[in-house]
């Protein structure tokens, strides 16, 4: 890999692994270069390209090393990275850990909602016992039905994750 050692009023010097320390112009980058910026270049009989590589974020991804030491110990030449980690400020509210937040698939709970809102089963499905048994107390007045129908209709048209779950 290649990277960027130093930095004149008119050229970039940039060194490889093997040692060799190859000179562009300045003019010829149309990006800021800075000394340690990771870059890859390519070339042919007349032309020079050079290009920044994107930075990694460090929290987020693996370093060099332990990725080269997966891919070695991979036999197959497959490696795939899983990374768990989320920068999401409401994942603990999408985890359910709030209390009144519930996650359900969205199927499910559409149907039991309309077919069998009037009995509350939708709300015992989402975790949230007593709105379900107040709604199996009043199933004789038929307002829960309606109740649980228009429910029905609205979590239809909230957006799905990639799982099909909806957060209520």
């Amino acid at each position: 890999m290649e990277k960027i050692i130093k930095i004149t009023e008119k050229d970039i010097y940039i060194g490889n692994e093997q040692g060799k320390i190859i000179k562009v112009k300045k003019e010829d980058i149309d990006w800021e270069a800075k000394v340690g910026d990771k870059v890859k270049i390519y070339s042919s009989d007349i032309e020079l390209v050079v290009t920044k590589l994107e930075e990694e974020k460090s929290s987020s991804k693996r370093n060099d090393d332990e990725q080269q030491k997966m891919a070695s110990n991979n036999k197959d030449g497959i490696n795939i990275v899983i990374n768990n980690q989320s920068n999401n400020k409401n994942e603990s509210m999408y985890n359910g850990e709030t209390a009144g937040v519930s996650v359900v698939n969205k199927v499910v709970y559409v149907l039991l909602a309309i077919f069998f809102g009037g009995l509350g089963l939708h709300k015992f499905y989402a975790g949230k016992a007593s709105q379900g048994v107040i709604y199996l107390l009043l199933c004789w007045t038929f307002i829960p039905a309606i109740i649980g129908f228009i429910e029905g209709i609205m979590a239809a048209f909230k957006p799905s994750d990639s799982n099909g779950n909806i957060v209520l």
